[in-house]
Parts: structure tokens; sequence; C-alpha cells
């Protein structure tokens, strides 16, 4: 069998070895149908968009592919450490969005997975405005809310063994 080479794999054979791995939104899986494989030969050609929508509808019909449960798997997995902000960000990018009964349900636990995630990063208030800043950003960029931030370290006041400076008398 010298020089015998394996044909491609199919779109569809392609699509579900991706599945295989995670849940992926139509979108995502279809651009990355679309793109050049990595150990594509130089007479690769990109396939048809026709076709790909056609191997994507007989998964979607055979609930191999759904958005929700994609959208729903990656909520999932990433809310115990991201704000809804960033979470709707991902999922926008992705082609999905987010449930209204979700998007409550995340808002209203959004000022107690902000604070878990304070506490297993930090754990203690600020002992400066330095360390303050440093933390305030750190839970800004995860996507929670500022208002959501500034309850998580509100009531910790800059080093609990220091006192606030006395305001001159003039």
């Amino acid at each position: 069998m010298v020089g015998h080479r394996r044909s491609p794999p199919s779109l569809k054979a392609r699509a579900i070895a991706h599945l295989a791995r995670r849940e992926f939104g139509r979108q995502e899986l279809r651009e990355r149908l679309m793109r050049r494989p990595a150990r594509a030969d130089d007479a690769w050609q990109p396939p048809d968009a026709a076709e790909v929508d056609a191997a994507l509808d007989a998964l979607q019909a055979a609930g191999y592919l759904s958005d929700t449960r994609a959208a729903a798997q990656r909520v999932a997995s990433r809310a115990p450490r991201e704000g809804l902000r960033r979470l709707s960000q991902d999922l926008a990018r992705r082609g999905l969005a987010l449930s209204a009964d979700e998007r409550t349900r995340l808002a209203a636990t959004e000022a107690d997975r902000a604070r878990a995630l304070w506490q297993r990063r930090f754990g203690q208030p600020p002992a400066d405005p330095r360390e303050r800043a440093r933390q305030w950003r750190f839970l800004l960029a995860r996507g929670f809310e500022p208002s959501v931030v500034a309850r998580v370290l509100g009531p910790h006041r800059l080093g609990d063994d220091e006192e606030e400076p006395a305001a001159e008398e003039g």
C-alpha cells in the first residue's frame, strides 16, 4: 500500500469530530468547517457554503447541533469566573445569545459570583489604594458591572489597622 492516501473526511464527519470534543453553535461550527484544515494538502479547495449549510442542517435535525445547548454549556463553564457583560460578549462573538431567563438568573447572582471570585483571588481587603485599584481592575476585566464591584469592595476599608487621616484644621 505504498503511496495510498486516505480521502479527506466529509464535512459531516469533520463537524461531528468537532462536536465530539465540545458543543458548538451553528455560526462557530460553520466558520471552522470553512477554514482550511491543519493537515490539508496544496490542492485543498474551500467547501461550498451550500454544502456546509446542508451538513449543518442535517446535524441540527438529528439533534447533534444546538445553539441553545452550546450557549448553556458555555455559560455553565464560565459563569463562576465571569460577569454578565463578558459572558454576553463572548456568546455574541460565537453567534449565540442568552435567553431572557438565563440573563435574569445571572444578573441575580452577579454579586455573589463576583464576591466568590474576589475571595478566591484575594481573600482580604486591600491594604492601600493601589491594591484597591488592582482589585477593581481585576473584577472589571472579568466583566462585572462597576456597581457590583463597588458592592463587593465597598465594605472593605483600606487596611483594617489603618486610621483615616484626620482633616487639618485651618
